[in-house]
């Protein structure tokens, strides 16, 4: 699948038809599409107020330099736990991660239940990534933990609770494929190919939506519970054995946390792939791995719809969903853990337990609105079907926290479409902000791509994200 990008007609061809080992007949154009640009207004950025970060408690024990130290804060006479990174540290997840920890690349320390005075036998550690609004857990099971069953697989799920859950946006972006604004996500759930042991660090991480109004809110109306589970799979992931992939999955809709026996599901999902590793793990895997060798390269003109992509050595922080057909059932769950935790960006100060050592909201950006198509029909004309992005529509909220520490740059908006009968999971893609064509297209959604730039002179990261539009005929 290509995205075109001239403003001359561009034809999609029919699949070529043979008789036996015969001639090969020739093939008839299908549909053509010309794609243009919409010069009739620019996108919109809505400014956002900058407000001091809310209170939250002075957890001062909880604080430690993770960069320059080599071990987690202990009571005198606790055994020494290194670090996820440090050397001697035994881990599971993505190796891109053990190198993606440094202050000047966005992370910020968000929660830690160790300190010199205290310790937990559930070693818990989140940080925060205000240039890419990642939510990163690390989980260290230690010795003292019962020996799970072997399975490989870890069923992620992080989720909001409380009475503004249903009408907070926070999860959009980890939740879901093409974003919904009129219908938020409720969790974000993955599998991902990390075997759980003792004295052993794993970590998930999902990307969160920039909500506004975090503010008004308190640890009364809003929650995360971040459920962890052991658990087993089997199935086919883009033809390939899941079992087999050392990359993670996510189903839009679908928690792998949910209870029972087992849960399967059969249709579209989104490989979880971690920098360029992880393009050439899957590769070695077996996998097809050209479109996101494309998308790490050239993000802007690929078919990526949904993605983080840095430019940090070996590009360490790239995360890209990248969809593929999947048959997977998920076998018996061994919960490890599910925390409550507070959100960061409202009043912590009066917070029960643990509180947000970084308290400014989350999220790099949202829209407030979903993007407007104008859809016509353009009777005894040759491209009939006429599709145009109302550009200043397109309003943007960008986050106070990460704009106080970044420039954002190069904003575009693209109108996605496909043809309306191909519903295959890799359909040919339309790109522009108008198209016209001579059969009906099928708008896949509208992608919005934008450069964080830190003004700390690191590497600069592309985001990308698709949005379910309004479409008005």
């Amino acid at each position: 699948m290509t995205f075109h990008f001239k403003l001359s007609a561009v034809t999609l061809l029919a699949t070529l038809a043979f008789a036996g080992c015969a001639d090969r007949q020739e093939a008839q154009p299908v549909i053509s599409v010309r794609t243009g640009t919409n010069t009739t207004g620019q996108a919109t950025i809505v400014p956002q107020p900058v407000l001091p970060t809310p209170p939250t408690k002075n957890d001062a024990e909880y604080k430690f330099d993770w960069e320059t130290d080599l071990i987690l804060p202990a009571p005198p006479n606790q055994p020494a736990v290194p670090l996820p990174w440090a050397p001697n540290a035994s881990r599971t997840f993505p190796v891109e991660w053990a190198n993606d920890y440094k202050r000047t690349d966005g992370w910020e320390l968000f929660l830690n239940n160790n300190s010199k005075t205290s310790s937990s036998s559930s070693k818990i550690l989140v940080f925060y990534n205000k240039f890419r609004g990642v939510m990163r857990l690390y989980y260290y099971l230690d010795s003292s933990t019962s020996q799970l069953p072997p399975s490989g697989i870890l069923a992620s799920t992080l989720r909001l609770t409380g009475s503004y859950a249903a009408q907070s946006s926070l999860l959009n972006f980890g939740g879901q494929s093409i974003i919904d604004l009129a219908q938020n996500a409720p969790f974000a759930s993955a599998l991902e190919p990390q075997p759980l042991n003792r004295s052993i660090w794993f970590a998930t991480q999902v990307e969160l939506a920039y909500d506004p109004f975090l503010r008004e809110q308190s640890a009364e109306t809003l929650l995360f519970q971040w459920d962890l589970a052991n658990a087993s799979a089997t199935g086919l992931l883009g033809g390939v054995p899941f079992s087999t992939l050392p990359v993670g999955l996510r189903n839009t809709g679908t928690d792998f946390n949910s209870p029972g026996a087992s849960l399967s599901f059969s249709g579209q999902a989104e490989l979880l792939v971690y920098g360029a590793g992880g393009i050439d793990r899957l590769q070695n895997a077996g996998f097809g791995t050209e479109g996101l060798r494309r998308a790490l390269t050239d993000p802007v003109n690929s078919d990526l719809l949904d993605g983080v992509v840095t430019q940090a050595a070996q590009t360490a922080g790239t995360a890209l969903k990248w969809k593929a057909p999947a048959q997977i059932t998920r076998g018996p769950l061994v919960p490890v853990l599910g925390p409550s935790l507070p959100v960061p960006g409202y009043n912590n100060a009066a917070t029960k337990g643990l509180a947000p050592l970084y308290n400014d909201a989350a999220g790099v950006f949202n829209l407030a609105q979903p993007p407007v198509v104008q859809a016509q029909e353009q009777p005894g004309q040759t491209y009939r079907y006429r599709y145009s992005l109302d550009v200043p529509s397109v309003r943007y909220l960008f986050n106070p926290a990460t704009t106080s520490a970044a420039t954002i740059r190069d904003v575009q908006q693209t109108l996605i479409a496909a043809a309306s009968d191909d519903n295959s999971i890799s359909p040919q893609f339309y790109a522009g902000t108008t198209l016209e064509a001579t059969a009906e297209l099928r708008i896949v959604g509208v992608r919005v791509s934008f450069e964080v730039v830190p003004t700390n002179g690191s590497a600069p990261v592309r985001i990308i994200k698709t949005f379910k539009p309004t479409i008005v005929k």
